[in-house]
């Protein structure tokens, strides 16, 4: 009785230049040698063609997982260093950074409030269930739970709401079937 090798699989890969296909990446690489002498880069990994060694290289950083461009505000590290002077532009929109949650924000204003729900305290309490607050507003939304009364009616099929903001999402139901 004869066995078969299940474990082994063909992996067929292509080439990014021609479009043929390769049984194995040491077929493809030899192809890309012979087929596309204009592109001298080959890269080993995947068998991708470059032109230009800059090219090659800044694709290599790809599988490396190398991430040499470092962020000096939030130490957020990229490969290339087009994608550093991207993120730093967020920076500068929104200079304010939280190094406890990564978040930043446009004004010293919202940034200072946001501090604060790092915090412990909680001044603001639930009168019905003693369920404690950073800020007053969630205090205030949170005691839209205990009314019983609903004011804000969907005018297509009557359903009511507490709160606006649950009338806006729940129109869009309505809105899918137009």
């Amino acid at each position: 009785m004869s066995t078969y090798n299940t474990s082994h699989t063909t992996e067929f890969r292509t080439c990014k230049v021609c479009g043929s296909v390769f049984l194995n990446l040491d077929l493809l690489i030899d192809h890309c040698n012979e087929q596309h002498k204009n592109l001298p880069y080959v890269c080993e990994h995947c068998g991708r063609a470059d032109k230009y060694l800059s090219d090659f290289k800044r694709h290599q950083l790809m599988h490396s997982g190398e991430r040499p461009h470092v962020c000096l505000v939030c130490g957020n590290a990229f490969g290339l260093k087009g994608n550093l002077k991207n993120h730093m532009k967020s920076h500068a929109e929104k200079p304010y950074y939280c190094e406890k949650c990564e978040i930043s924000f446009k004004s010293e204003e919202e940034f200072e409030r946001h501090k604060i729900s790092h915090q412990k305290e909680k001044p603001h309490v639930c009168v019905e269930c003693s369920k404690a607050f950073v800020y007053n507003y969630e205090l205030k939304w949170h005691m839209l739970t205990h009314i019983g009364t609903k004011a804000y009616d969907c005018k297509v099929c009557g359903k009511a709401f507490k709160r606006i903001s649950d009338l806006k999402r729940h129109m869009g139901i309505h809105s899918k079937g137009q």
